[in-house]
């Protein structure tokens, strides 16, 4: 019986170590946007902008890329991103939108 579980405990540690070692060998592959700068467009809410300004660094780290965060209240970041999309000005990279903004954005996109 020892012997059983002995035999169980190493097959289990080896699939994991093996587990592991190609997992370390996967890496994520992200564009190279060195020299450009995204701009985005986020709800000033102290929820989904200080989300952004927290991995914007690290995005920046793996990509080159340089984040630019724009903050708005709720309802002049809809007046901000309907203007962008209506005149194609093309000032938003990414925006984020209320669901409730789908309808009327659909077409643009």
């Amino acid at each position: 019986m020892r012997k059983v579980v002995l035999v169980g405990c190493v097959s289990i540690v080896a699939f994991l170590l093996a587990s592991l070692t190609v997992f370390a060998e996967q890496q994520e592959r992200w564009p190279d946007l060195k020299g450009k700068t995204l701009t985005m467009a986020y709800m000033a809410s102290g929820t989904y902008d200080v989300a952004a300004e927290t991995v914007a660094p690290e995005f920046e780290r793996l990509t080159g890329a340089r984040i630019q965060i724009d903050k708005s209240p709720y309802l002049t970041l809809y007046e901000k991103i309907l203007t962008d999309l209506i005149s194609q000005t093309g000032t938003y990279d990414v925006v984020t939108v209320a669901s409730q903004w789908d309808g009327q954005f659909s077409n643009f996109v």
